[in-house]
């Protein structure tokens, strides 16, 4: 009995060992991570340092030669462009023959003044070098010709500048402005209308509609045109996956549009629908927006103002989409930074600023200096070019009063924190209030 005692009693301890053996410390947990930190939001802004003049687009330092005896242009303003097939289409405001002028253009007279010319760019891979115009549409051996007739009479219609152009199909628009007398008092002209001409024989002879005319006080005296998908921003996306873009009517819906029931849709990209940013006469206005079917652009019935909400037929009922004072503009979409940009002139405080929106109808965000009128004496009308539009350089051109021509600028944009403020370099100053 006792060694069976003893038997049990070390069988026990070992049972025990073995127990006490079988259950060994909780591993060691590593402390959790912490939550990943959220993305940061970025913004583009304006990268003063790249901003530089490229060359000159006409007179005798322009790029591919002296366009004086090649076209009899000695000095000309303005240079929007919008593409044609593989050709770029750039067309000037007030052109002007010889003397040439160094310096300050007008200290001279220039007798042979055109109010406006229009020229052909072959475009190569880069402009980075500047581009030539290697034709122009002529009425004599190398001479620009007037398209848009003007009177030239001062308070009855001094001259006729096209504000903006655009090709659909096989015919060319050019929305214009019949202004009423001379620009004795700078940034600002009185209007007697504005209108839209028609070329379908590549630009030599022009079509002026009366009923393609808007009046005098219109808020489209001045435009740019922006087709997305189409010639000139041709990998903007599609409107459908822009929130907030609502739809245009259909034909099937043009009767009853004007109740609008379709205000929070989107539009239809089969519509090819044309985005019109308006301002006044002169440089003091607000920008406005309007939106018609490409092949309505000489129809005033077909176009549709956007409120801010809706899409309304009232001209009068058009929201501000950028407040004044607002010059020359030009809107393009860039792959490369995945945004709109639009470009203009302030005209009180002299700067030409850039703004970014995700989609047409905005919201633009803060306007940002790309250059200023103390860079370039009297400078005005940036137009962003249409093609060259897919990397981070951004290329415009510029005019200048002074010497009275058209350059090629470029610059770029930085990424910054959206919730930095924007750099004091880039800040555009509060224009003065408007009279």
């Amino acid at each position: 009995m006792a060694v069976s005692l003893a038997v049990v009693t070390m069988v026990g301890v070992v049972s025990v060992l073995q127990s006490e053996a079988g259950n060994p410390p909780p591993p060691l947990v590593a402390p959790p991570h912490p939550a990943p930190a959220p993305p940061v939001a970025l913004r583009w802004v304006v990268d003063p340092s790249g901003t530089q003049q490229i060359s000159d687009v006409v007179g005798p330092q322009a790029a591919g030669g002296d366009t004086l005896p090649r076209f009899g242009v000695a000095g000309a303003d303005l240079g929007h462009m919008f593409n044609v097939g593989g050709r770029i289409a750039i067309v000037f405001g007030d052109t002007y023959g010889g003397p040439p002028s160094p310096g300050r253009f007008f200290q001279l007279p220039h007798p042979d003044w055109r109010s406006n010319v229009f020229g052909w760019i072959d475009p190569q891979a880069s402009p980075r070098d500047g581009f030539s115009i290697n034709q122009m549409v002529t009425d004599a051996p190398n001479h620009a010709k007037e398209l848009l007739h003007s009177r030239k009479v001062n308070g009855d219609e001094w001259t006729v500048i096209p504000t903006y152009g655009i090709d659909v199909g096989s015919r060319i628009y050019l929305h214009y402005m019949s202004v009423a007398t001379d620009f004795a008092h700078p940034g600002r002209w009185p209007l007697n209308y504005a209108g839209v001409a028609f070329s379908d024989d590549g630009g030599r002879t022009w079509a002026r509609p009366q009923d393609a005319q808007w009046p005098a006080d219109t808020r489209f005296g001045q435009v740019a045109y922006v087709r997305p998908g189409g010639a000139d921003d041709p990998d903007a996306p599609d409107p459908p996956r822009a929130a907030g873009v609502p739809r245009l009517p259909t034909a099937s819906l043009s009767t009853i549009y004007p109740k609008n029931p379709y205000a929070t849709t989107f539009p239809d990209p089969r519509d090819n629908t044309v985005y019109v940013y308006g301002i006044p006469g002169g440089r003091y206005g607000d920008v406005s927006l309007a939106a018609v079917p490409q092949d309505k652009l000489l129809d005033r019935s077909a176009y549709r103002y956007w409120t801010g909400t809706e899409w309304s037929s009232d001209e009068q009922a058009a929201t501000s989409v950028i407040k004044g004072p607002v010059g020359e503009l030009s809107v393009r979409y860039n792959t490369y930074y995945k945004t709109w940009m639009m470009m203009y002139l302030v005209d009180s405080t002299g700067q030409i600023v850039l703004r970014t929106s995700p989609n047409p109808t905005g919201p633009w965000g803060d306007p940002q200096v790309v250059t200023t009128t103390r860079d370039h004496p009297l400078g005005y009308a940036p137009y962003l070019t249409p093609r060259w539009n897919d990397g981070p350089d951004i290329w415009f051109t510029l005019s200048t009063y002074r010497d009275y021509r058209v350059s090629l600028l470029h610059t770029q944009l930085r990424s910054r924190p959206a919730t930095d403020p924007l750099p004091k370099d880039v800040q555009a100053a509060v224009p003065p209030a408007r009279r």
